[in-house]
């Protein structure tokens, strides 16, 4: 409801900013975490954000591509049927899209 009056495109930026900012809350999670044993084969909590940095740095970038590439798939679907006067509401394109541009399956093999 908050995006209502927002371009597609635009949408795409508030929902990638929100992913970035999810990395970055796993980043700080991971930063303030006390758990033991330490991950990555660690010996201090310093040596494992130093070895997640470039982890999570490469998860942004793949996750970044695959946003990318989506929006531009859905800005140019959203052109043809504004084109084509194709009368189909939001909701249903973003599932076909979902759907067709396997968005999940997509980011889950990130």
């Amino acid at each position: 409801a908050a995006m209502e009056g927002l371009s597609e495109h635009h949408r795409a930026l508030v929902r990638l900013a929100a992913a970035a900012a999810a990395a970055g809350t796993v980043a700080w999670l991971i930063r303030c975490s006390q758990r033991r044993p330490l991950l990555l084969g660690a010996k201090t909590s310093q040596e494992e954000r130093e070895k997640f940095r470039p982890v999570l740095a490469e998860v942004a970038r793949k996750f970044f591509f695959v946003c990318m590439d989506i929006a531009g798939v859905a800005k140019t679907v959203r052109i043809r049927i504004e084109e084509n006067k194709v009368d189909i509401t939001d909701e249903k394109l973003r599932e076909q899209l979902v759907r067709q541009c396997k968005v999940f399956e997509r980011l889950g093999g990130i």
